[in-house]
């Protein structure tokens, strides 16, 4: 069964877009472009679930330090199979878990049905099968956004732009070619800088000379503007 864990560090930036392409500039001299980035940017979609209070959403809102999202992430509305995700998150620890799945599970798991994971052997699956069940997860909203990404081996190091940041709360259907979006972030770029251990000193001497200040941001925490108006 195809399941994936990852830990490591997790640092979050916001910047504006000049900014950002100047240093992605900067990093594509030290840094290979992963395999997705290679020509430019590349889409990518993820539909969250939530519980019936909207826990994770809250949790999240009021500032816990150990916190959790859920999601089906595809890469194109033609994707043919997705990843089923849980990302916790301690401080700036995270540690995601993956389970792929095919295009009718994910049909499945937008219809609330989550029967298929218990088909599947792999400990993800029945976490994921227990929280969704037990907590009454459905679907929450949609986020959908533009990303560049960079890589290096060595301390797994991924670095990240995510533009253009939109989403939608009444059209849950993530694997529309038509869906119906609202802004969610229209003037900023997110970098993200993930790594195990230490991040190496010729990254960081990059990343210094743009004086960024780390955030918190979340777009989970930004794509439910309709809830949060209405709360």
């Amino acid at each position: 069964m195809a399941t994936l864990q990852i830990k490591r560090n997790e640092l979050k930036y916001q910047m504006g877009f000049l900014e950002a392409i100047s240093l992605q500039n900067e990093l594509d001299v030290l840094l290979q472009r992963d395999k997705y980035s290679v020509n430019g940017d590349y889409l990518v979609r993820s539909l969250y679930f939530d519980s019936l209070n909207n826990i994770d959403f809250m949790e999240k809102a009021a500032g816990y330090e150990r916190r959790k999202k859920v999601r089906i992430r595809v890469y194109s509305p033609e994707a043919t199979d997705g990843k089923f995700e849980i990302k916790q998150k301690v401080g700036d620890y995270s540690h995601k878990k993956s389970l792929l799945v095919s295009a009718s599970e994910m049909r499945q798991a937008m219809d609330g049905d989550y029967s298929f994971l218990l088909e599947k052997e792999s400990g993800t699956a029945l976490e994921l099968y227990s929280l969704l069940t037990l907590g009454c997860y459905r679907p929450a909203t949609i986020i959908e956004y533009q990303r560049t990404a960079f890589s290096y081996v060595e301390n797994n190091v991924r670095i990240t732009f995510d533009k253009n940041i939109k989403c939608s709360e009444t059209d849950l259907d993530l694997l529309s070619d038509n869906l119906c979006y609202l802004p969610a972030i229209d003037d900023r770029v997110i970098l993200e800088v993930k790594y195990n251990g230490t991040l190496l000193k010729a990254i960081s001497d990059i990343l210094r000379k743009y004086n960024l200040v780390q955030v918190s941001v979340s777009k989970y925490g930004v794509g439910r503007p309709i809830y949060t108006k209405y709360m």
